[in-house]
């Protein structure tokens, strides 16, 4: 318990430390940014696995000595695996998104900056939930099967790993539009 609560703080810390140089934290929080992923992974994850489930996963998640968790870990390792390509997709999604605000407002570059900012910190909450919150909780319940069963240890699918291609020519193909549209500006 200890080890979960330190990689917390730390991770908090580390995320923090960065964000804290002259701006206020609230900056960096975009609502239709938070819409777009939060609500698509949430949208993803109830037409794959109905409500039920996750909710389970939740609660097996805080109580993993609840009537049935042992049953369900290997359910509740496709869940986050899932979980996690969504949130990957919809923060792929939300950059595209932004970039298609900031190209349609090109003709005053005055403008384009809300764009951008729901391109990038769509990508950034993406990666966030990603690797912050769905893939901890992936090894969570993994290192708990792997205690259930000594002789034969299951890692469960890693068709996640499949997606992290994507996200790292999303996310350059991303830095090199905004780049290509700031230095040289388009006029209509």
């Amino acid at each position: 318990m200890f080890s979960k609560l330190l990689g917390i703080i730390l991770s908090l810390l580390v995320i923090g430390y960065p964000l804290s140089f002259g701006r206020p934290w609230y900056t960096f929080l975009d609502p239709i940014a938070v819409l777009i992923v939060f609500a698509l992974t949430f949208a993803a994850l109830l037409m794959t696995y109905g409500l039920l489930r996750p909710t389970r996963m939740l609660f097996d998640v805080l109580h993993p000595v609840a009537v049935g968790a042992k049953e369900r870990l290997p359910l509740n390792i496709k869940i986050c695996e899932s979980a996690a390509i969504y949130a990957s997709c919809a923060g792929s999604l939300g950059t595209l998104i932004g970039l298609c605000e900031m190209l349609s407002r090109l003709a005053d570059p005055s403008k384009i900056g809300a764009g951008m900012a729901v391109a990038l910190l769509t990508m950034v909450y993406g990666v966030g939930l990603v690797g912050l919150v769905f893939m901890p909780m992936r090894y969570l319940f993994i290192s708990r099967q792997m205690e259930e069963k000594t002789d034969e240890v299951r890692y469960g699918s890693s068709k996640w790993l499949l997606i992290i291609p994507w996200i790292i020519i999303g996310t350059l193909i991303s830095v090199f539009v905004t780049f290509a549209v700031l230095m040289f500006p388009f006029h209509r």
